[in-house]
């Protein structure tokens, strides 16, 4: 996650933005979804295989995201954070 964010903030222009979307550990009632550690392997199924695939994921609670993107790459500025059917969202900017 730290290569990612750096290379982000690298590439981006100045006054450029990024929206960032990450899974929140807060899932709507309705979500298939249930996590209980930040570290999960999410099953995918391949519809025209049949093939199950294991992804890893970094769930993200309340205030994680920003708490990570200010320790690891400070030099973004965050304009918004947001939830929005259980996945976080960043808008940063340089």
């Amino acid at each position: 996650r730290q290569k990612a964010l750096n290379e982000m903030y690298r590439c981006l222009k100045p006054n450029g933005k990024i929206l960032l979307s990450v899974w929140a550990m807060e899932q709507p009632e309705d979500s298939v979804f249930s996590f209980k550690q930040k570290d999960e392997r999410v099953k995918w199924l391949c519809r025209k295989t049949g093939e199950i695939f294991w992804r890893y994921y970094h769930i993200y609670q309340s205030g994680d995201l920003e708490n990570e993107i200010n320790k690891l790459e400070p030099r973004f500025k965050i304009n918004n954070v947001g939830w929005e059917k259980g996945n976080w969202y960043i808008n940063l900017s340089k």
